[in-house]
């Protein structure tokens, strides 16, 4: 299964996720800006809302994180990338599948979602 590109925009409001305070009063990410994983990085929260959104597409489709083989990072900023990186262990379990990083100039239609991530997984038929 490939997933299409998620970006950090919450359609219901529609607004683009730049802090952990844009997140839901019950989303776990909100502990990003509790310094758990580091200081709060506006690419923290946009990462983790966009697993949280690829994590729901996986499951919709009976697959699971550990089922995939690949994942592509669109960032307009390489630079954020480490901070990305740590929720990205997070949700991999400690165990990045094989990342192709590429720079962007925007997203569309928000430019400032600045990130775009899609993922290849594959399960065996049971």
């Amino acid at each position: 299964m490939i997933t299409c590109g998620e970006v950090p925009i919450d359609t219901d409001v529609p607004r683009v996720i730049t802090a952990a305070a844009d997140l839901e009063s019950d989303n776990p990410g909100r502990w990003l800006a509790d310094g758990v994983i580091g200081a709060e990085n506006g690419s923290q929260s946009r990462g983790w809302f966009v697993y949280e959104r690829l994590r729901k597409d996986l499951e919709s489709r009976g697959a699971s994180f550990a089922d995939v083989v690949q994942q592509t990072v669109y960032l307009a900023d390489v630079a954020d990338y480490p901070a990305l990186e740590r929720v990205a262990l997070s949700v991999f379990d400690g165990a990045l599948p094989p990342t192709t990083v590429i720079p962007i100039l925007d997203t569309s239609p928000f430019a400032e979602a600045k990130l775009e991530i899609d993922l290849i997984a594959f399960r065996e038929n049971e």
